[in-house]
């Protein structure tokens, strides 16, 4: 038993190294003149290691967002109420959670350039969730509805990049609060035109575009 925690420790530290080293390594080149042999060595395993946890390069990033997709899927279907939107915050504290785990990793991806299409993918993963998961709660129209699922969903992903490219230099903790008030607002805008909200919501405020920047910055500052 305690051999197997041993090489179960050693597995979990020599992903992490290797995670480590690619971004390291991605502050320095684009990642398709990335090698394994350069990842395995900045990361100081051997090959052989690399390929215990990953196919190739790319497959490191690609690994990543799917195990993050799933296991925000998990935390959202276990907890969320049929038929209820969950509230921003309860999401976003999942997202939080999961980017503290390899933090400067997630940084060095999306500041490399590589990371838009990925955020795309998630992006897309959770309007198709949304659709699925809660239609009665937007417009019984579909086209309708798909726009204000892509307006929710693309406000949520427009903040991430931001944040992920340096572009929103916050702390984790207080990026995920000033996201999660500013996304109550959008969501209880597009939920009042049929008297609806979220459950466990923050008082309701009109949401004014103009002042979406001043309001995030606002409120960011509060919570450092």
């Amino acid at each position: 038993m305690e051999r197997e925690k041993r090489e179960y420790r050693s597995a979990v530290r020599s992903r992490e190294r290797i995670l480590e080293a690619l971004a390291e390594l991605l502050k320095e080149k684009p990642l398709e003149k990335i090698t394994v042999q350069e990842v395995a060595a900045r990361a100081d395993v051997n090959r052989s290691t690399f390929y215990a946890h990953f196919d190739n390069v790319p497959n490191v990033i690609h690994r990543q967002v799917g195990e993050a997709n799933h296991a925000i899927a998990r935390v959202i279907s276990s907890n969320a109420r049929e038929g209820e939107v969950p509230d921003p915050g309860f999401m976003l504290t999942a997202f939080a959670d999961l980017f503290s785990e390899n933090e400067s990793f997630w940084h060095a991806v999306f500041s490399s350039g590589i990371g838009t299409d990925l955020l795309e993918q998630v992006r897309s993963y959770f309007a198709d969730y949304a659709e699925q998961a809660w239609p009665s709660r937007f417009a019984k129209d579909p086209v309708q509805r798909r726009v204000q699922i892509s307006a929710i969903t693309g406000c949520a992903a427009g903040l991430y990049r931001d944040w992920l490219t340096g572009k929103l230099p916050l702390p984790l903790s207080a990026f995920t609060a000033s996201a999660a008030d500013t996304l109550r607002q959008v969501l209880a805008t597009i939920l009042a035109q049929k008297g609806k909200t979220w459950r466990e919501p923050n008082p309701s405020r009109s949401f004014d575009m103009h002042q979406f920047y001043a309001h995030f910055w606002s409120r960011a500052a509060r919570s450092r």
